[in-house]
């Protein structure tokens, strides 16, 4: 998990203006929403919910719902990237130290130790 997580960071990080663009896009109201796609038919939220899995069958990770644990923990690594953009005006931490900490927590929480 602490690998993908970094991953994404690390993608984020390099891809600014696709992450920008792509990951930090909110359309406008008049814009039809486009169709939502299930959980099992995203290949990327299913790569970390079968990290999840994988962290609970071998008792690491936390009993709960793994689409929720997944969703919680990719929630918190994406705000930690996203906050300091969203929130230009404010003077944030926009090193690499703020989505680090975040990945450590997340582990921490999802840890059954």
């Amino acid at each position: 998990m602490r690998k993908l997580l970094a991953a994404y960071v690390e993608f984020a990080e390099n891809n600014p203006s696709v992450f920008r663009n792509a990951f930090l896009f909110v359309r406008s109201e008049n814009q039809k929403p486009p169709p939502r796609v299930a959980l099992d038919d995203d290949r990327f939220f299913t790569l970390f919910r079968n990290t999840v899995l994988l962290g609970q069958a071998e008792g690491q990770f936390r009993e709960d719902d793994p689409d929720l644990l997944t969703q919680t923990v990719l929630a918190a690594v994406h705000g930690s990237l996203s906050l300091p953009i969203n929130l230009h005006r404010l003077a944030l931490d926009t090193s690499k130290a703020p989505p680090q900490m975040m990945i450590d927590a997340m582990l921490e929480w999802l840890s059954v130790n």
